[in-house]
């Protein structure tokens, strides 16, 4: 089985996000997931920018270091090993960041419950192959 990246995105974003339905825009649910988790003061904010932010954040919440490539901290404090494609390094963030789900939410009350990030993790094994690109 094939893992396409925005398939995982939109189904990570959108357990997390309340209210979030099929036909939400991927982008939309960034947004919304971001501007939660960051909190106000970041209205007109690109969407690159918001997940810069994000990311730093949570690398630093997480008592990562910061380093230049960004997802590859997130995959290395998350416990998994990181590798040098970009889109790989994002799927394997998304299939295992999702055990962690009531520390990424920035409403854990509102998102949807744990078990159904785990049933996504298991439907996108991380055995299953992936083509990486950067």
């Amino acid at each position: 089985m094939t893992i396409y990246l925005n398939q995982l995105e939109r189904e990570w974003y959108g357990a997390r996000v309340a209210g979030a339905t099929a036909q939400t825009p991927l982008n939309q649910l960034k947004r919304e997931y971001y501007t939660g988790f960051l909190g106000s003061g970041f209205a007109g904010t690109s969407i690159w920018e918001l997940e810069t932010a994000w990311l730093n954040k949570y690398i630093s919440e997480k008592g990562g270091v910061v380093g230049d490539d960004l997802w590859k901290c997130a995959v290395l404090v998350i416990g998994q090993v990181p590798t040098l494609y970009l889109n790989q390094n994002k799927i394997i963030f998304y299939l295992h960041a999702g055990m962690d789900l009531a520390s990424l939410s920035p409403s854990a009350s509102q998102s949807p419950s744990a078990s159904a990030s785990k049933s996504a993790s298991k439907s996108l094994s991380p055995s299953a192959s992936a083509s990486p690109s950067a």
